[in-house]
């Protein structure tokens, strides 16, 4: 299949790389498959076209790129969206916003992220309650401070889930 995209062109799509989002994402529920294309070889941002909308594309990032102590909590309903077998064979990303095409103004929604169980082809996006998360967190402020810190074991993180 050939989607024609306004920020990519066309883009070649295989039916066995479409990750299907059964409740579409926030906003954008109309648009339930997407596929992931890279955006740059340094693999630190990623692209999610929609399929059923080539209109549609976010750009995502590891939060554990720029938030090393980032934690998910998983609702139970949501592992069961996802057809999980282990919280550990989730994907977790954030949405980036872009002001103004500003990189240094860039920001990350790390109050909803988007989980994939990649094996499946599966996705959904999970609020999470009031906590210590926003929808605006910005990646450069987030990677400064980060760089601060030291984290041995920041590479792999999985979901909660909650009880």
């Amino acid at each position: 299949m050939r989607l024609n995209t306004p920020r990519f062109g066309e883009v070649d799509v295989k039916e066995e790389d479409i990750i299907v989002f059964p409740a579409g994402i926030l906003g954008f529920e109309h648009v339930q498959r997407y596929v992931w294309l890279e955006h740059s070889d340094d693999g630190v941002f990623h692209i999610l076209q929609g399929v059923d909308d080539p209109a549609v594309a976010f750009v995502l990032i590891n939060p554990l790129v720029f938030r090393p102590d980032y934690k998910v909590e998983v609702p139970p309903e949501q592992v069961a969206v996802l057809e999980l077998d282990r919280p550990e064979e989730a994907l977790v990303m954030a949405i980036v916003t872009v002001p103004d095409g500003d990189p240094a103004s860039m920001t990350a929604n790390l109050r909803a992220p988007v989980l994939f169980n990649a094996e499946k082809r599966l996705g959904c996006q999970v609020v999470m309650p009031d906590g210590p998360y926003g929808v605006r967190h910005s990646i450069l402020a987030e990677l400064q401070a980060a760089a601060g810190q030291e984290s041995g074991d920041d590479a792999q993180r999985e979901p909660r889930t909650t009880k």
